[in-house]
């Protein structure tokens, strides 16, 4: 398993069982991209980018992943709550990683906007990862 796919696979876990998150939004609505027809709100896992990262005598691999949270109540300000959520459940979490390990990961920026249809609201999280091989 990649750095990358083993990082997602993680995150998407740790989401899909965090209480917190599963309250505000409902069972189930931890997605692998935007589903057509999705209950609102949900949270999406959309982008993910790897690059090598390694040094002389370590070998790392920076991870990048955007997540988004869709609502249709509460414009912005529940999109944000969303991210909060979102990033409490990762915040600091020793996430496992099948065949490596996570040195660090940490919030780049979050933000939110307002759709072209002014009724769905979004927030993106970017996330960054440093990983390494498991030892």
């Amino acid at each position: 398993m990649t750095p990358s796919t083993a990082l997602f696979t993680a995150v998407k876990a740790r989401l899909a069982a965090d209480a917190v998150l599963v309250n505000r939004l409902g069972s189930g609505r931890v997605h692998d991209g935007p589903p057509r027809n999705a209950a609102f709100p949900y949270v999406a896992l959309e982008e993910i980018d790897s690059r090598d990262a390694s040094g002389l005598n370590a070998r790392l691999e920076q991870v990048s992943l955007v997540i988004r949270a869709y609502t249709r109540s509460g414009g912005r300000i529940d999109a944000m709550a969303i991210a909060a959520d979102v990033v409490g459940a990762l915040d600091d979490a020793a996430l496992p990683l099948a065949g490596h390990r996570l040195v660090r990961l940490f919030v780049r920026a979050t933000e939110a906007r307002l759709g072209r249809d002014r009724l769905t609201a979004e927030a993106t999280i970017r996330l960054s990862a440093l990983i390494e091989p498991a030892a």
